[in-house]
């Protein structure tokens, strides 16, 4: 495993991808989610979207389900 320092961000590479892990993709989320709102409501946006985000959890779990029961009913795994 090789870790490097690039200015503020820490990348971490392993031997192979699953062991590679960006630590800044939170931020890098957090920056698109706010891109073009201005600096002194970039805080209270972000808030907002990942509060709507965190709502929308269950769907995203619910779908998972219906995917993976119609796969199997499919075959396809």
């Amino acid at each position: 495993m090789v870790c490097r320092t690039i200015g503020t961000v820490f990348l971490e590479f392993g031997a192979v991808i699953g062991a590679t892990h960006f630590k800044v993709a939170g931020e890098l989320i957090a920056e698109m989610l706010v891109t073009g709102v201005p600096e002194n409501q970039r805080l209270p946006t972000l808030q907002a979207k990942m509060k709507t985000m965190a709502g929308l959890l269950p769907v995203v779990q619910a779908l998972e389900v219906v995917l993976a029961i119609y796969a199997d009913a499919r075959g396809l795994i």
